[in-house]
């Protein structure tokens, strides 16, 4: 059979037409498909209520997104190493801190930068003027919950007492010398100011065997020595105004009394540094608030 006879065939021609009719019926769905999908994905990203998908829409704010991510890893690994053991020792304790100090900072720029986007995008206008008095609160209760160690601050004036004092000895040679140096030199003049039996007193002083207890059992009823004058000033430069100077053995006796008031103070050593390092962690929350609240003053219009 010849191809001439082939091609004039009814047969192969109805075949023929049959194939192009199904070809240009695929390509016309197809095209359709396409029209109908592109159409769907615009009113989808246009009219859908999720704010996911209009983010979506603006793909380059997840720029935020993965600073979340990443800042949150950052924090709380660093900040569980702080809490739960095993704890970082050495050098390691100082870049973990530093660490978790630093991706607090980041997190809450990212969030708080993020929401403004997010408004933007859902109301077209940028977060309230009244976030940043917010976080004054917030960055301001975190930073108060340091003041809780007011519960254990006996033991830390305790030693701020000893510090400032010297101790139980260091109060008594004080006020033994003292004693002696005006019977050496005050009373050996007879000054007008240290009389005989004000002299008398500090001789006692100088030679008691038990210093600490005869000064607050007996010169501490003393308000007479106490509040006696060893020297007068002027505490006016345009006229004569003369103020009388006490000696220096009530402020002991007030030193000795507190010394050994706190002395016998027993407080939850363990209680107190286990609060004193919670707050030490909570410091960097209110650091990173605070400086949020300025950027945000600072580099947003806010509404």
């Amino acid at each position: 059979m010849s191809w001439l006879h082939v091609s004039s065939n009814p047969v192969i021609k109805t075949i023929k037409k049959t194939g192009r009719s199904a070809v240009e019926k695929l390509s016309a769905s197809a095209k359709c498909a396409a029209k109908l999908a592109t159409s769907f994905g615009e009113n989808l990203v246009q009219r859908a209520p999720s704010v996911f998908i209009k983010i979506a829409a603006h793909i380059w704010d997840f720029r935020w997104v993965l600073l979340i991510y990443v800042s949150v890893i950052a924090a709380g690994g660093s900040g569980m190493q702080l809490v739960v053991a095993p704890f970082p020792t050495s050098q390691w304790l100082y870049i973990t801190y530093f660490v978790y100090t630093v991706s607090l900072i980041v997190f809450f720029h990212a969030c708080f930068f993020a929401a403004n986007q997010l408004s933007m995008l859902t109301n077209e206008k940028p977060l309230s003027k009244r976030v940043p008095k917010y976080l004054e609160y917030v960055y301001a209760a975190v930073i108060s919950l340091g003041l809780l160690q007011v519960f254990f601050a006996s033991q830390g004036l305790a030693d701020y007492i000893n510090y400032t004092t010297g101790g139980e000895e260091s109060i008594l040679s004080r006020a033994r010398t003292q004693a002696r140096n005006y019977l050496a030199n005050e009373c050996n003049v007879h000054s007008e100011f240290f009389p005989k039996d004000y002299c008398d007193k500090l001789r006692v002083i100088a030679e008691a065997p038990d210093l600490a207890e005869f000064l607050l059992t007996t010169v501490a009823k003393d308000r007479d020595f106490l509040d006696h004058s060893i020297t007068i000033v002027n505490t006016s430069p345009d006229r004569y105004h003369p103020t009388g100077v006490i000696g220096p053995f009530k402020q002991y006796i007030e030193e000795l009394r507190s010394e050994r008031a706190y002395a016998t103070v027993r407080v939850d050593i363990a209680g107190s540094h286990a609060l004193t390092w919670l707050s030490i962690v909570f410091l960097p929350i209110g650091i990173a608030l605070r400086l949020v609240k300025t950027s945000l003053e600072l580099y947003i219009e806010l509404a």
